[in-house]
């Protein structure tokens, strides 16, 4: 067991936080990374939580809305990557429903398609569709919005 104290563990749960929010389980792993003893890590965090500090599901909505407009993520990639951040699968999935509903990530996936197809002729478009399905997949969309977005871009080349 550690010999840190609840003060310098609260500290260095408040500096972490002040440096970008973060999930329950962040902190409680940072302070088990820096041997803070368990009962200590259990006061800090319960303390941070009825403060307001901590909030998983403030913490998984920030990070869904930042992910999903700033780097063109989908609803797999960002529910694996909120569970790997120890948010429960609860919350994740009611965060995703509310800021990521399926018309949504349809449309988050034809913009990185259109920027993807952009400088490419109708013909090498054609060619790339398996390459495009496979970038969308692994940027963690579901079939449903790849197909929309591949759909879409069928119908625009038909126009």
């Amino acid at each position: 067991m550690g010999t840190g104290t609840r003060r310098e563990a609260y500290r260095w749960a408040i500096r972490a936080l002040a440096r970008r929010m973060r999930s329950a389980h962040e902190i409680k792993t940072g302070l088990h990374q820096k041997a803070f003893p368990h009962e200590v890590i259990a006061d800090v965090v319960s303390d941070l939580a009825e403060k307001g500090y901590l909030d998983d599901e403030k913490f998984a909505s920030n990070w869904v809305e930042s992910r999903s407009a700033n780097r063109g993520y989908g609803r797999i990639r960002l529910s694996f990557e909120l569970r790997k951040k120890g948010v429960s699968e609860e919350i994740a999935d009611r965060v995703l429903s509310l800021h990521l509903p399926p018309a949504n990530e349809a449309k988050i996936a034809r913009t990185i398609l259109e920027k993807k197809l952009r400088g490419l002729g109708r013909a090498e478009a054609r060619k790339q569709k398996g390459s495009l399905l496979r970038f969308l997949r692994g940027r963690g969309f579901s079939s449903e919005a790849i197909w929309t977005a591949l759909g879409d871009s069928d119908k625009e080349e038909r126009a």
